[in-house]
């Protein structure tokens, strides 16, 4: 199902939220779906776990031993309206990806030896991560757009450690300066050109000089990449 938004481009006009991403792959968008769930009256655990990290709870996340899996299901959705499917479609990457990637695990390791079928009102749910020095990306959005009786407690408190949260947000940056980079090159993000044996990779090692990244940072980018398959050998 489409999202449309208005367009900053074109007033009185609006635009589907994946276009607008593509015109700006780093841009944050609203997380607009998040008042559609605030104005439920109780959340699940299950539910909340992924309201709290920025994901639409209607993807069907897989459980083992009654806790959610650590990484979302190859379809998911965010409370901005995008679609992983579609992203990859459009060879972009979530610009929140690696965040919500460290979000969603803090979340789920916190809540590891509770029910994932209790309920509480999203107020509760907001507070209970604040007790553990964790508040949604979108609560300032949703002070901001909601009567406060649904947004919950208004006070943000600072992340438990600003400087994890600078780490991530640098990695997110890499890895989509590298993609941008192979773009550029011409050369498909899914179907790179291996290295010859014993040879250096050539690719890498064009965009490590491009981007002025030390080998660590250029391996460490390059894994994760990989890992989640936005990057494949030819």
């Amino acid at each position: 199902m489409p999202h449309f938004v208005d367009d900053p481009e074109s007033p009185g006009k609006k635009i589907d939220v994946h276009t607008l991403q593509e015109r700006d792959p780093l841009r944050d968008l609203e997380p607009i779906l998040i008042g559609h769930y605030l104005r439920f009256d109780s959340w699940t655990l299950r539910q909340a776990l992924q309201l709290l990290a920025g994901y639409d709870p209607k993807t069907d996340w897989e459980t083992a031993r009654g806790r959610l899996y650590q990484t979302p299901p190859a379809l998911h959705f965010y409370l901005d309206g995008l679609s992983s499917q579609l992203l990859l479609q459009m060879r972009l990457s979530h610009p929140r990806r690696t965040q919500n990637l460290s979000d969603i695990n803090d979340l789920i390791s916190w809540a590891s030896n509770s029910n994932l079928e209790e309920k509480r009102t999203p107020r509760e749910w907001i507070e209970w991560g604040q007790a553990k020095g964790f508040a949604p990306y979108w609560h300032d959005y949703a002070i901001k757009t909601m009567p406060s009786h649904e947004a919950g407690t208004p006070r943000r408190p600072e992340p438990a450690d600003a400087s994890n949260v600078k780490a991530v947000q640098a990695f997110a940056a890499q890895e989509a300066s590298i993609l941008a980079r192979l773009h550029q090159m011409g050369v498909d993000p899914l179907a790179v050109p291996v290295a010859a044996p014993g040879k250096r990779h050539e690719v890498k090692r064009r965009i490590q000089d491009d981007l002025g990244y030390s080998n660590a940072q250029m391996n460490k980018a390059w894994t994760r990449l990989r890992a989640d398959g936005r990057v494949k050998d030819a």
